[in-house]
Order: C-alpha cells, then sequence, then structure tokens
C-alpha cells in the first residue's frame, strides 16, 4: 500500500510537466552541441534578430516621447502609453545627447546598453520566481523551483527571454495580482487591483481578468479596478503626444488587429484565413472579425460556468493569446498562470487514492507539448524547419498544435463535465462583501 502511494504521488501533473520539459531541454543541448547553429536557427525560426528586439525597438521609439505614435509603425506593436513609461525611464539611464535619432542606431553599440538589458532581464525572473514561491508556499518550494526552470528552459521560455518583450513581465504581474486577490489582507487585495491595472496600461488584453470579480460579485472591487485602469490608460497620454497621440494610437490598434498573413497560425482569426485560403476560399474581412469577437464571448461563457479555478483561468488567459492579431508565440507564457494554479493551488490528483485520472493526465501532456522543446518530433523529422511561410516553421507548428488541442480539450471536458451534471462549482467566496 505504502509503494502504491508512492506511486501516485510521484505521478502527478506537476512532475509529469517538469520531467518531459527538463528532460527535452536536456536533448537540445546535446543536439545543439552536435548540430551548432543550424541547432538555433530551428528553435529560433531563423530570426536571428532575436536579441532583445521588442525592448530595442521600443526604446527607439520613445525618444522622441511627444511625437511617439507617429514614429512607430502598427507592425511594431501597439503599446498603450502606460508601458512607454517603462521605456522612457530605460532611454534616459543611457541617453546621450549627440545622437539625433535613435531609430538610425543599432542601441546594441551604445555604452552600458547591454547592462541595462541583463539587469531588467534577471528583475522579472526573479519576480516570477518570487510569484511562484507564494503559490507553492514553503512545503513546494523544491517542485516550485524545478516548475520555474523548467518554464525558463521551455519555447515560450526561451522566445520571452530572447525578444524582451514585456509580456513577460504582464504575466508576472497578473501571476502576483491572481494569488494576492484571495488574501486576507485588504492591502494585498488593493494591490491585486492596481497590478491588474497596471499590466492592462502595458497590454489592454490583461484587463480581461477583471472578469473573476465579476464572476464572484466582487462589484465593489470591480469597480475600483475600472477607476485604476482609466487612470493608468489614460493618464498617461499627457507625456506622450496628448489627444493627438491617442487617436494615434487607436488607429495603430485598428490597423494591426485587421492584419492578416497568410501561414500566421498564432491566432483564431489568422489561422482561420490560412486555412480558408489554402482551401481555394475566400471570406469577407467582416466574417473574420465576427469569428474574433464569438472566439472572447465563448471563452467567456466557458470560464463562467467551468466548474475548475485553474481551467477558468486558461479560458481568460486563452483570449490574451488567441485573440490579438499582432501575438507570437511568447504570449503562451500565460498559460503559466493556470498552471501554477493547477499545480500548487487545487487539491493534488495525486492526493486521491486511485492517483491522477487519465483526463487530468491529457491535460497536462498538452500543456506539455505547448512548452517543452519538441525534440522527438525534431528527431523523426530530421529538424526541418521552415513550411514556406515565415510565421510557420516546424517548431511553431508542433506547439500550436498542442495549443489547440488544449483549448478544443478543455472545451470538451467542461462540455462533459456539465451534461453529466457536474455545472459549475459554487464557490462561496468570503470576500463577495469586499
Amino acid at each position: 500500500m505504502m509503494i502504491k502511494t508512492m506511486k501516485h504521488k510521484l505521478i502527478s501533473p506537476l512532475n509529469i510537466f517538469v520531467l518531459i520539459t527538463l528532460i527535452s531541454a536536456g536533448l537540445y543541448l546535446i543536439y545543439a552541441y552536435s548540430a551548432g547553429a543550424e541547432s538555433w536557427y530551428w528553435l529560433a525560426m531563423s530570426n536571428v534578430d532575436d536579441r532583445f528586439y521588442d525592448f530595442r525597438i521600443h526604446v527607439a521609439f520613445v525618444a522622441d516621447r511627444h511625437h511617439l505614435y507617429s514614429r512607430m509603425n502598427y507592425d511594431a506593436g501597439c503599446f498603450p502609453p502606460l508601458s512607454y513609461c517603462m521605456y522612457y525611464f530605460f532611454f534616459k539611464i543611457f541617453f546621450r545627447p549627440e545622437i539625433p535619432d535613435y531609430r538610425s542606431v543599432e542601441l546594441f553599440q551604445l555604452d552600458f546598453f547591454s547592462s541595462i538589458i541583463l539587469y531588467y532581464t534577471i528583475a522579472v525572473v526573479l519576480l516570477m520566481y518570487f510569484a511562484l514561491t507564494l503559490y507553492a508556499g514553503n512545503e513546494h518550494r523544491k517542485a516550485c523551483a524545478l516548475f520555474f526552470v523548467s518554464v525558463l528552459l521551455s519555447v515560450p521560455g526561451y522566445e520571452c527571454l530572447m525578444i524582451g518583450n514585456s509580456v513577460l513581465l504582464v504575466m508576472v504581474m497578473l501571476l502576483l495580482a491572481c494569488k494576492l486577490r484571495d488574501s486576507d489582507s485588504a492591502v494585498l487585495r488593493e494591490m491585486a487591483l492596481i497590478l491588474i491595472a497596471v499590466a492592462a496600461g502595458f497590454k489592454i488584453y490583461p484587463a480581461i481578468m477583471g472578469f473573476l470579480y465579476l464572476k464572484e460579485r466582487r462589484f465593489r472591487e470591480a469597480i475600483r479596478l475600472t477607476i485604476y485602469g482609466i487612470i493608468l490608460f489614460f493618464g498617461p497620454f499627457a507625456f506622450f503626444g496628448g489627444a493627438e497621440g491617442f487617436r494615434l494610437w487607436l488607429d495603430n490598434v485598428v490597423q494591426t488587429m485587421g492584419m492578416m498573413d497568410l501561414g500566421r497560425i498564432q491566432c483564431i482569426r489568422e489561422m482561420i484565413y490560412s486555412l480558408v485560403t489554402w482551401a481555394g476560399y475566400t471570406l469577407a474581412d467582416s466574417i473574420y472579425s465576427i469569428i474574433s469577437i464569438g472566439f472572447v464571448l465563448l471563452m467567456l461563457v466557458f470560464a463562467w460556468f467551468t466548474g475548475s479555478g485553474h481551467r477558468r483561468l486558461f479560458y481568460l488567459c486563452a483570449i490574451m493569446i488567441f485573440f490579438p492579431s499582432s501575438c507570437c508565440r511568447y504570449t503562451l507564457c500565460f498559460l503559466v498562470i493556470p498552471l501554477a494554479t493547477w499545480f500548487f493551488d487545487e487539491p493534488a490528483a495525486s492526493d486521491s487514492p486511485k492517483g491522477i485520472s487519465i483526463p487530468d493526465l491529457m491535460e497536462v501532456i498538452l500543456y506539455t507539448g505547448v512548452y517543452a522543446i519538441p525534440m522527438l518530433w525534431g528527431f523523426i523529422t530530421r529538424f526541418e524547419w521552415n513550411y514556406g511561410y515565415y510565421m510557420l516553421t516546424y517548431v511553431e507548428v508542433w506547439i500550436y498544435v498542442f495549443a489547440y488541442s488544449l483549448l478544443i480539450f478543455n472545451i470538451a471536458r467542461d462540455v462533459v463535465a456539465f451534461a453529466m451534471g457536474r455545472g459549475p462549482a459554487r464557490r462561496s467566496h468570503k470576500l463577495n462583501q469586499s
């Protein structure tokens, strides 16, 4: 009986995720040792300019803060101005008055720029580890460290660290907020509201996390969150072009959300566009807009009715991952939020006398397929990396097949649960009247 119990403890969703992810990373290092630079072309989709590219271009844009949104083009992103407060701070650290236009300068040539990026990245990574330790507590500190390392050595982890997009910082803020929002401390609960508002001020779509407060009837907190969000979103425009800056930003958003490239599968809109085009059909642009909005509404419906806490977060994160047209694989880092909740905040499947259930096993394997470097399939296909489209490469196809499979599986699992009478668990929240 003791041996059987130990076996159930070892075969848990967390252990499966960590084991497969770390083995994949180890195999990749062995392959990289033998293949050299070709291994990195395969993993990086041949993007040799991944060296903190997103960080560099936004620092260059903000050099002239009054004309920020006229200097940037829509395909470079459409960040709200709060994020540019951070970029402007970094710009002022290494500013040199003899350089007239930072757009024409290779920023890595500037003294100490690499050091600034290094310390920024270290700070974000350490903050992520701190957030995960809040979930794990002292009891699971070792497991937390292994999970943390496995995330950093994953495909989304690599992309977040190499491209320097602020999405990793936003994910960490939301990770902290999701833990603090249920704290016994009123101060920490308020901090959670501010973190969500700041995250939304960086990327807009994290505002969807306010749905959690509506679901739990925490209306007073929802109102305060809305107030924080409005202030932190509109206030910084005063430093970045004012009303004209807002108009230009809005124009960038409209253009970005209307973007459709053949071969992109990273968002719902462009994936369906690619499939329809390859099939030889043509649809009106309005149809794709309806599909995108319908996807968001579908995710909100499942987030409302699911009886699982981590799947509720998954559906909300799915909006942040699959809805934005400008998204890339680094947005898959948002899945750390439901994973941390599942692994550390919910009862472990291994605690059951029967051990992990088949549905839980299938779910964690799909999560692992999104994160682990796909070495097994790489060896089978001899590491062919390109299928003829810039954003449709071997690594990308693999992880998004798993990402969409995870989406479909979770939907099917909740549909079956609801059909069998296991609808949404009624959670009596002690903070409803806060």
